[in-house]
Formats: C-alpha cells, sequence, structure tokens
C-alpha cells in the first residue's frame, strides 16, 4: 500500500494469487478504504492466479468501485506457455448484479477427459471393420494425442471450430498425420472425438443451473466447437436449463474473437456488463472480459466424478440460496 496523494493510495498486488493468497489483497484493501478516500488496485505485477484468486479480485474490484476507485490491469500466466502473458481487465458486474452466466463446454460443464477411451475406440474401429485390443487401442490414442496437442499444430488447429466442414477436414488431417493411420482408423478416432454419447457433465452440472435458473439468472452455453451438442444437454436434461446456445461452428466465430461474446449476450437479452462468463481457458475464456463480460476461470485440473466447483458461480450471480441444494 503506497501514498498516491492527500487522503489516496494504492494497493498493489504482485505474485501468485491462490486459495492461500487470495485473503491478503481483499483484507488489504479493507484497511486501505478505513483510512483513505480513495483507493486505487494494481495488479499490473500479478503473474498468476486461479480461480479463486479471481474470484477475490472480483471481490476487491467490487469493494474499489464502491469506494469510488479503480481496478486496474491484471496480467495472467497461460498455462499452456508459462513465458505468455495476457491482460485480463477483472470487472464486476454491472450496478444490477448478474442476470445471466455463460458457460463454456469442454471441461467447464462437460469432461473432456474421457472422450477418448481405449474401449470405445475399439467399439468405433469394429464399426469401421478395423480390429483392435484395448492396449493398441491405447497406445494409438496416447501418440494421437502427443501429436495433435503440441504446441506447434496450433496454427494447422485454426480455424477448425468455424464449421463442421473446417472441423473435419483439419481434424482428420491431424489424425491422419499422427500415424500415419488408415482412412477407416482416422475416421473410428474422430468419431470417437464427436460422439455426443461419451461426453459427461461433472456431477455440478445440473444442480447449478437448476440453482440459477430457479433465481431468475438466465444461461447459456458458448463453445468453440466443431458439431452440434445439444443432443448431449438434451440426454443429461441441460437443454431444458438454458436460455440460449452458441456454437462456433454455427456462427463461424470462434473465441477469443470479442464478437462472439456480443452473440451470446444478444441471444441471452442482456448487456455484456450484467453477464458473467464461467471458463477454463485464460485465453479463449479470459478474453470475454475484452467484451466487457466479468469472468470467472475454473482450474484446469478436473475428474469427471469429482464436482468442477460451480457452486462459486451461485455466489456471484447472487443466487445463493441454491448452493444447499445444488451441492447435494
Amino acid at each position: 500500500m503506497h501514498p498516491t496523494g492527500p487522503g489516496s493510495c494504492r494497493v498493489t498486488v504482485a505474485g501468485g494469487l491462490d486459495v492461500v493468497t487470495a485473503p491478503d489483497p481483499r483484507d488489504t484493501v479493507r484497511t486501505a478504504e478505513s483510512a483513505h478516500d480513495s483507493v486505487d488496485v494494481d495488479c499490473g505485477g500479478l503473474t498468476f492466479c486461479d480461480c479463486t484468486g479471481l474470484s477475490a479480485l472480483v471481490a476487491v474490484a467490487g469493494a474499489a468501485k464502491a469506494h469510488g476507485s479503480q481496478l486496474l490491469e491484471v496480467h495472467v500466466t497461460h498455462s499452456g506457455s508459462p513465458r505468455q502473458r495476457m491482460v485480463v481487465p477483472v470487472s464486476e458486474p454491472g450496478e444490477g448484479g448478474v442476470h445471466g452466466v455463460l458457460f463454456d463446454f469442454a471441461g467447464t460443464l462437460f469432461d473432456d477427459t474421457g472422450v477418448l477411451t481405449a474401449p470405445r475406440l475399439v467399439a468405433k474401429a469394429g464399426d469401421r471393420g478395423v480390429r483392435l485390443d484395448e492396449q493398441v487401442a491405447a497406445t494409438l490414442i496416447r501418440r494421437t494425442l502427443a501429436y495433435v496437442d503440441a504446441p506447434e499444430r496450433g496454427v494447422a488447429k485454426e480455424g477448425c471450430d468455424l464449421s463442421p466442414d473446417a472441423h473435419r477436414r483439419i481434424w482428420t488431417g491431424l489424425i491422419a498425420d499422427a500415424g500415419p493411420f488408415e482412412p477407416p482408423l482416422v475416421e473410428a478416432l474422430y468419431d470417437c472425438l464427436t460422439d455426443n454419447d461419451a461426453w459427461l457433465p461433472y456431477p455440478d452440472t445440473l444442480p447449478v443451473l437448476e440453482a440459477l435458473s430457479a433465481a431468475g439468472v438466465r444461461t447459456g452455453v458458448l463453445s468453440n466447437i466443431g458439431w452440434d451438442i445439444r443432443p448431449v444437454f438434451k440426454r443429461t436434461g441441460v437443454l431444458d436449463q438454458l436460455n440460449a446456445v452458441v456454437l462456433s461452428c454455427e456462427v463461424g466465430l470462434a473465441k477469443p474473437d470479442p464478437a462472439i461474446f456480443g452473440v451470446a449476450c444478444e441471444r441471452l437479452g442482456l448487456s455484456a456488463g450484467r453477464v458473467l462468463f464461467v471458463g477454463d481457458d485464460p485465453v479463449k475464456d479470459g478474453a470475454a472480459a475484452r467484451a466487457g463480460l466479468p469472468v470467472y476461470l475454473l482450474p484446469s485440473e478436473r475428474d469427471v466424478r469429482v464436482s468442477r466447483g460451480l457452486t462459486a458461480i451461485l455466489r456471484l450471480a447472487g443466487a445463493e440460496n441454491g448452493r444447499e441444494t445444488a451441492a447435494q
């Protein structure tokens, strides 16, 4: 905390902000408010921020604004590129609070770690006349993922979610190159990736959506995806809780383009400042902040058997009365 003039000061948040250190900036800002007329919070030195830290920053932003102050810029390290930093202006919701919540799909509401499995590949390959045992299938999956997820493949995947045709063309090309594999096996691997029956929700997905709906909060999904995932939502009961579904392959836009967040807010019938965006990718999902949406980022670690931590959204959306029900 540093004085900046008569009755004013600046609180600097630097280094890492996580579940251990998150209370510190909140306490410091409260102390500064009690002794100063104006308090600015500068997060320009922040190098890492997890979901708990981001919640703290949202709270700090609210406190700062209420005190006539401002939250300055926040730098977050991209988990995939430790040396790369992106600027995420963390903002609080508009004065009327959160009226809507937009969720990412893969890794946020539905698990993406169990889609490509050896048993599924054995079955899909068998449908195409290719016989595999599970050990071989597991080896093929590891080989494919190592290739397509390599950082140098990022350019090759650009535009893959802008249309179903682009998705199939780009992904089957990458899968084929990972082998090289024959066409039937390429198609079997692609079938696994796009099989709507393989996508499972986290334990807290439906309860939290139901709690938000009961509280009158409008909800939607905004996803970079190359095929229609509404059957996933219908099968799991999620579709009944959603007011909007925006898929990149249908609108020809993809995150981190700010325009797609505007499309999603329009579908919800709400202004950007009233819509909270929830995701897990600091770059693609964090870009919602550039479109004027407050952002809540989930941790990268996930397991389909474990709640994703979505109940925290109920507090941010003013729907805490649904927290107990959602946690059951």
